[in-house]
């Protein structure tokens, strides 16, 4: 899950721009993104530290968090 990371401000992410280490929230749960799998049509499946997996297509718009790099 986040762990102590610092995090920014929500964005709004999209199936070209979601990455890994960004974390969304679904169900009041917080889910890490460890693994972008590529799909056909611009969709990519999204696999959480937590072992569980999404599929965004390309029209899904997600919030997100990106954890802060340490300096």
């Amino acid at each position: 899950m986040m762990g102590s990371k610092p995090l920014r401000p929500a964005i709004v992410v999209t199936s070209t721009t979601v990455m890994r280490g960004d974390v969304i929230e679904i169900g009041g749960r917080h889910f890490e993104i460890t693994d972008l799998i590529d799909l056909s049509g611009r969709a990519r499946r999204l696999r959480f530290r937590t072992g569980e997996t999404l599929t965004m297509s390309s029209t899904t718009r997600l919030l997100a968090t990106r954890p802060t790099a340490r300096r």
